[in-house]
Formats: structure tokens, C-alpha cells, sequence
């Protein structure tokens, strides 16, 4: 009797774990990145829908020559809740070392935003749409993106032919090409470097 009832808890067990896997549903798509025609890096992003939770995460690496050679590793983590930003942690890495770290969270009706050894800084603007998500969707009619790396809002334009330029505080601008909604090509500004984001083939 004690082995039956033992048996069924662990078919009970392994059916629910199966069955959160299945209801779970994951997207993942492979980009390279590229610098004056050459693949300097690769970038996976992933998307997992469960139920009103969606997790986004971003893990990009880099390496080129500047004055010297650099490694770069970019780490993103995004987690929303019924369509909302609940928070986030970005992670970069420069020839293995911490360089940024970044986390946001939600705080009841505001969020606090946390940069390395900075003050909080507290963000009152509701986030619906943070960078991320231009790596997975077509950004139809949004205006404003807010960047998990910086803690501010950055302004979205569409230029047409489904192209949409984003634009920081700071003046740099980026580019992003989609086709049947999915991002076709990535036009990157980063200061120093400017580089392109492509799907993998």
C-alpha cells in the first residue's frame, strides 16, 4: 500500500513538471553581430511565456580591437507581468570584469533603478516597453523605450517600410529592420563603435 501511494505522488510529480514544461511556451533566436563586414559576436535572445509572466533575457558576446584587444559579455535579464515591466538586471563584462551592473524593480506604483555604486534613482513613469522586446517584436505603435542598462527613456520613431529609429538622451541613434515582424537588421551606434545585429543563418 505504501509503494502504491509513494508511486503515485511520483507520477503525480514528474506529470505536473511535464506538464509546466509543455504550458510554457519559449522563443529563441540567434544573431551576429558584425563590424566592417567581419562577425565580431553572437547574440541569443530568449523569450519564455508562462501564464501572465514573460521572461526576456539577452546574453551577447563580443570581442574587437580598439587600441587593444576587448572582450565584452552582455547579459540581460527581463521579467514582465500581465504585459508590465516588474524588473530587470543587466550584467556587462569587459575582459572578465564587472564593469556595469544595472537592476531595476518595480516598487509599488514607481520603480527604483540601481547603477553600480550610484544613488537609486526613482522612476515614476510607467515602463511598458523596454528595450529587450525590439529584439524579439515589431515595435508597432510605440513611442518610448525604456533602456534596463541606463534607467532612462529612450524616444522610438517610425521612419516607414517598418524601419523605427530609437534615439537616447545622449543623441546616439540606432536602427531596427523588421520583415513579417521579427527584427530583420539592427543598425547599433554605441560611441566608439557602431556595429550590426543580424539572424543568424
Amino acid at each position: 500500500m505504501r509503494l502504491k501511494v509513494v508511486l503515485s505522488l511520483f507520477l503525480l510529480f514528474t506529470s505536473f513538471h511535464s506538464f509546466s514544461q509543455i504550458s510554457a511556451q519559449v522563443e529563441q533566436y540567434g544573431f551576429n553581430i558584425i563590424h566592417s563586414d567581419k562577425q565580431i559576436g553572437t547574440l541569443i535572445a530568449t523569450k519564455a511565456s508562462d501564464g501572465l509572466k514573460t521572461t526576456y533575457s539577452d546574453k551577447t558576446e563580443l570581442q574587437t580591437h580598439l587600441f587593444t584587444k576587448i572582450n565584452v559579455d552582455f547579459s540581460y535579464d527581463v521579467e514582465y507581468r500581465a504585459n508590465t515591466f516588474v524588473n530587470s538586471t543587466v550584467l556587462i563584462h569587459v575582459n572578465g570584469h564587472e564593469h556595469t551592473k544595472a537592476s531595476t524593480k518595480k516598487h509599488n506604483k514607481t520603480y527604483q533603478f540601481f547603477k553600480d555604486d550610484d544613488d537609486e534613482i526613482d522612476i515614476k513613469t510607467p515602463i511598458k516597453y523596454s528595450s529587450v522586446r525590439l529584439l524579439f517584436d515589431e515595435p508597432v505603435g510605440i513611442g518610448s523605450v525604456f533602456s534596463e542598462e541606463d534607467g532612462s527613456f529612450h524616444v522610438l520613431e517610425e521612419l516607414g517600410d517598418h524601419i523605427y529609429q530609437k534615439t537616447s538622451p545622449k543623441g546616439h541613434k540606432n536602427k531596427y529592420h523588421y520583415e513579417a515582424g521579427r527584427l530583420k537588421k539592427a543598425e547599433i551606434h554605441a560611441g566608439v563603435i557602431s556595429f550590426d545585429i543580424e539572424p543568424a543563418k
